[in-house]
């Protein structure tokens, strides 16, 4: 969740909405990569993201919203976490369920911060829901990979012998 956060404070230091979509996209995919303690597959996995995710919002710039960056940042995290899990089943598993729930936890995030600061009828907390949506989005995506995929991988293979 920090990370994404983070990521997107300092985006702010670029001063565009995607600086900080690519930045807090690619701190979610380096800090994956330092939790499983590679750091070449951080670098190689936040270099893809911040690719795939800058390609994309200059995409939903053309095509109507940049919001597409972030389930596009998603795969990316999904793509570059395969390298971490043995078994196909978590490999698969990952790459579904990583920017599908990156974008659940974008958009929860969003309505969870523009919720407080109408509940606190505080405008500038309502006007930082992009922030609370990268927060979001970085707490599910680690999430997802950390804990359904490394519990996917340490399954028993079934009896039919499908990894």
């Amino acid at each position: 969740m920090l990370a994404g956060a983070f990521g997107w404070l300092a985006g702010a230091l670029i001063g565009s909405n995607m600086g900080r979509t690519v930045l807090a996209a690619t701190a979610t995919a380096a800090v994956l990569g330092l939790l499983a303690r590679r750091p070449r597959l951080a670098a190689v996995s936040s270099l893809a993201t911040a690719v795939a995710a800058s390609l994309a919002f200059l995409a939903g710039l053309g095509s109507g919203t940049t919001l597409i960056a972030w389930p596009v940042a998603g795969l990316a995290i999904g793509l570059s976490s395969l390298a971490l899990f043995r078994r196909t089943r978590a490999r698969v598993a990952t790459l579904v369920a990583a920017p599908l729930l990156g974008t659940l936890g974008l958009v929860l995030g969003m309505v969870a911060t523009l919720s407080a600061g109408m509940a606190t009828n505080d405008a500038l907390l309502a006007g930082q829901f992009l922030w609370g949506g990268a927060a979001g989005f970085g707490l599910l995506t680690v999430t997802t990979v950390r804990l359904l995929g490394a519990r996917l991988d340490r399954l028993p293979a079934s009896a039919g012998g499908a990894a």
